[in-house]
């Protein structure tokens, strides 16, 4: 009797045994899974930083055009180009003397990873326009336009932006009904240039009919726009990279 309790208590052990083995190697075998705080988020890098030199001189004529500083303007428009549409573009403002509150924001128009950047200093009641767009040729920043009244001359300008990314630039003047059209479409790292019409000012025929545009217009009033506080600090940028990645 002795040996059969033996035996039996022996049997029990061994089926024991191999029944927790499997689930043994099951615990060890789990692969760990990362917790949160070892997760790294990465950031997209969509080009914003190599505007920085656009947005240091746009702080600077804000501040200079704000405190009817004439001399640091031009002082700080002979860093540029002669003659480019961006020194005319502020020549006309002071010229003007229309209180002036730049705003820049930055938004992919072409959907392809890259930013582009759009300033303004126009307002209608609720509604804004946009007075410039850089696009990035490289790692540097290019000037596709200016829009704009002229001091003197009935010279008027517009730009018109489109939630396909098309561009529309416009031009004319005040004594003549005819308004020059030009499309634009942005590729990787230029400003291609797709059609070009003429309306008349008042006329039936819309731009977008003219271009034959079927997309609509961007609603400006849903991007990011921040201003300029006349420092050309540079944490802007880096706030403004920093909330889009998140």
């Amino acid at each position: 009797m002795k040996k059969v309790m033996i035996s039996l208590l022996a049997g029990v052990s061994v089926l024991s045994l191999v029944a927790c083995t499997p689930k043994r190697y099951e615990r060890q075998s789990k692969p760990k899974t990362a917790t949160s705080s070892a997760v790294k988020k990465e950031k997209k890098d969509t080009g914003q930083k190599y505007y920085q030199e656009v947005l240091d001189r746009y702080a600077k004529y804000d501040s200079a055009l704000k405190n009817g500083d004439k001399t640091g303007l031009f002082e700080e428009l002979g860093k540029i180009q002669s003659g480019s549409e961006e020194s005319i573009y502020l020549d006309a403002l002071e010229r003007l003397g229309t209180p002036v509150t730049f705003q820049y924001a930055f938004t992919d128009l072409n959907k392809d990873g890259v930013d582009e950047l759009l300033v303004t200093n126009q307002y209608t009641g609720n509604k804004q326009y946009v007075s410039a767009i850089y696009y990035l040729k490289g790692q540097k920043a290019e000037l596709l336009h200016t829009a704009y009244t002229a001091g003197v001359g009935g010279y008027r300008s517009s730009l018109d932006v489109f939630d396909n990314g098309q561009i529309v630039y416009a031009t004319w003047q005040s004594v003549s009904p005819d308004r020059e059209l030009t499309l634009y479409s942005l590729g990787k790292g230029e400003a291609k240039e797709e059609k070009k019409a003429t309306i008349q000012i008042g006329g039936k025929k819309t731009a977008e009919q003219a271009l034959g545009i079927s997309a609509k217009k961007l609603d400006l009033t849903k991007l990011d726009w921040k201003t300029f506080d006349g420092s050309g600090d540079s944490k802007s940028t880096a706030k403004a990279e920093e909330k889009k990645s998140e």
